[in-house]
């Protein structure tokens, strides 16, 4: 839907790893999660800055962040935080 967008998050207990697939920060995307992720004390890591989709709107940013989090499984948080 227009407006919608998805943003994948693996926690561990002690860090969030949040993935957004046009490849934006969490203090841009989600200001007040990491006002609270901070005022917990707790540690986020974004994925790398580099954008896998371009544009105003798509269809697909569900299915990346279905994807990253397979990666997640399979290979582990650190080798899908370097996905270019």
């Amino acid at each position: 839907m227009p407006g919608s967008h998805w943003v994948a998050i693996y926690t561990t207990p002690k860090t969030f790893y949040i993935y957004d697939s046009y490849g934006r920060q969490t203090t841009n995307l989600l200001p007040l999660l990491e006002h609270k992720l901070n005022t917990k004390k707790v540690t986020y890591l974004d994925s790398n800055y580099k954008p896998e989709q371009f544009g105003k709107t798509s269809e697909i940013c569900g299915h990346l962040c279905l994807a990253w989090l397979c990666i997640v499984k399979e290979y582990g948080v650190r080798k899908a935080l370097t996905i270019e």
